[in-house]
């Protein structure tokens, strides 16, 4: 059997979820599996169908995560990657920083010898 996610609008009869029997939301699961009853009047009869909600209950019970915390979860990942790049920026940065600082801290002293030896001896 191949499952396969489909529209309401698609459906074949009966068009019930086979679990809680309701005519589903838009989404379904369309199993692949026919049901020939024993009666043409059987009102199981026909193509079997999961609905989105039976879906998740099911998917639940086995451990899995809804869409909704998916969503969050891609949420939070983009707030962190972002959160880290700026990080990575502000390390760049700092570390520019550092050099600079250190340059100047060269310069300075090597400034300082120069007057030092250019100045004329004694006071």
């Amino acid at each position: 059997m191949a499952f396969r996610l489909c529209n309401k609008d698609r459906m074949l009869k009966p068009g019930k979820c086979l679990i809680c029997e309701t005519h589903p939301g838009h989404r379904v699961v369309d199993t692949g599996y026919n049901l020939t009853a024993a009666t043409v009047f059987d009102k199981l009869r026909g193509r079997k169908y999961i609905c989105s909600g039976c879906g998740e209950k099911i998917g639940k019970a086995l451990g899995m995560i809804t869409q909704v915390q998916v969503n969050a979860m891609k949420t939070e990942i983009d707030r962190l990657t972002a959160h880290a790049a700026r990080l990575e920026e502000s390390l760049a940065m700092q570390d520019r920083l550092d050099q600079l600082t250190e340059y100047l801290r060269r310069d300075d002293a090597a400034s300082v010898e120069n007057e030092s030896a250019a100045s004329p001896g004694g006071d």
